[in-house]
């Protein structure tokens, strides 16, 4: 089946495109770790959804087009908007401990 990549940075709507993927009825994982499992050719991770998003775009994508027959979006916003808005995320999650290890 073919499979959904949206690589960009965080803070670029990745959270917006996962909630409107899973509302469509597309199984959706947010999370950056599929990155990994792409650059480890670890076809099984991706079985089980069928769109990825907040990965940044740093994972083996020709592998993951040659092995599902991708679609990649790449989204991105203006770069003031985007720092003021990883700066508030940054703000909220300080007092996380996950997120100070980090």
């Amino acid at each position: 089946m073919r499979k959904i990549f949206f690589i960009g940075s965080n803070k670029t709507c990745t959270s917006t495109f996962h909630e409107t993927l899973i509302d469509a009825g597309i199984k959706s994982r947010h999370n950056p770790r599929w990155c990994a499992h792409s650059i480890a050719e670890n076809k099984e991770f991706f079985e089980e959804w069928d769109a990825f998003s907040d990965g940044r775009g740093n994972g083996n994508l020709e592998w993951l087009d040659k092995t599902f027959n991708s679609f990649f979006v790449f989204n991105t916003r203006n770069i003031k908007d985007w720092a003021v808005s990883r700066w508030n995320h940054a703000e909220r999650n300080k007092g996380s401990a996950a997120y100070r290890r980090r």
